[in-house]
């Protein structure tokens, strides 16, 4: 009885050895684990990324009347390849000193979509256009240059991609230079223009 006893508390011993040495190696894996994990989904998020839609602001080319005449147009483009569900789009013109700071984030007047557009790869939808000849005064560059103000545009479009249902913005702000055919320039602050 005293060898038998002997003999099942090694055994026991031995089992309860074999099992802190898996324990120990299952928890040294853990981090192994996590970082394959982690891996994985940045490869998925890389594939979602690549086949999702991405409307990008584009310039039609103004005219070489611009800044006292033309017309001016931004279009976003979906340069993705998956079509993207409108959920928002807006434009403005605003003037905005030169010396002034501009706000962290930019405000949009509110706007109600009545209908689901969607945009498919290649193509596009136009955000804002303005007429510089049509929309402002003879005398306003005058005014612009007297005050030290710049004419500005900004917009933005917010869309949902169909494989993730999440919602994405692009905006943009840019300024007209008042000397002949230099045309639009980036401007505004950081977060004015970006892609979500």
């Amino acid at each position: 009885l005293v060898i038998v006893g002997v003999l099942t508390l090694l055994a026991i011993w031995y089992q309860a050895k074999k099992t802190a040495e898996a324990t120990k190696a299952m928890r040294d894996g853990l981090p192994l684990q996590k970082s394959a994990a982690d891996a994985a989904l940045k490869n998925a998020q890389a594939v979602i990324n690549a086949e999702r839609p991405w409307m990008i602001i584009e310039l039609a080319p103004p005219t070489p009347a611009v800044p006292r005449e033309g017309y001016l147009e931004f279009r976003a483009w979906n340069r993705g390849r998956t079509p993207a569900e409108i959920t928002n789009y807006q434009g403005d013109f605003f003037y905005h000193g030169i010396d002034e700071e501009f706000a962290a984030e930019p405000q949009f007047r509110p706007l109600e979509r009545l209908y689901r557009e969607y945009i498919s790869p290649g193509n596009s939808v136009g955000i804002y256009d303005f007429s510089l000849s049509g929309s402002l005064p003879p005398d306003q560059w005058e005014w612009m240059q007297k005050e030290r103000k710049r004419l500005y545009f900004k917009g933005r479009i917010v869309y949902r991609d169909l494989i993730t249902y999440e919602e994405h913005e692009s905006r943009f702000c840019y300024w007209l230079s008042p000397a002949p055919g230099v045309g639009l320039l980036l401007g505004g602050d950081r977060n004015w223009n970006k892609y979500t």
